[in-house]
């Protein structure tokens, strides 16, 4: 049943699907938005390049997660508060026994 639809190599080749026009993007790791697009090829997420539950949006704060569970937390957003906030996390984990979240906030270039 491997090469007939339904079967695993169909279903790859399935997973392969891309967009119309000018969208281009990796599938990896994106399991909601290529199960959306492997059952509903031409259906309204596909369309609107909307995927519902695919993304996180504003991004949440993981670093108050920690927190709040007795660890580190930061969020970083800019390249010269890597090399500091790395330290200020890995003093938490050594010295005090803690973990440690840094929550680096990158912008799309």
């Amino acid at each position: 049943m491997d090469g007939k639809k339904g079967g695993y190599a169909w279903r790859a080749r399935q997973l392969q699907w891309k967009p119309p026009g000018r969208h281009t993007w990796s599938y990896s790791g994106n399991a909601v938005r290529r199960a959306n697009l492997s059952m509903y090829p031409n259906g309204w997420a596909a369309k609107t390049q909307n995927f519902p539950l695919s993304e996180l949006q504003p991004s949440p704060h993981f670093e108050v997660l920690a927190t709040a569970s007795g660890g580190y937390g930061e969020r970083v957003t800019q390249a010269s508060e890597v090399q500091p906030a790395l330290q200020r996390a890995l003093r938490a984990v050594r010295e005090e026994g803690r973990q440690a979240v840094l929550n680096m906030i990158c912008k799309h270039p």
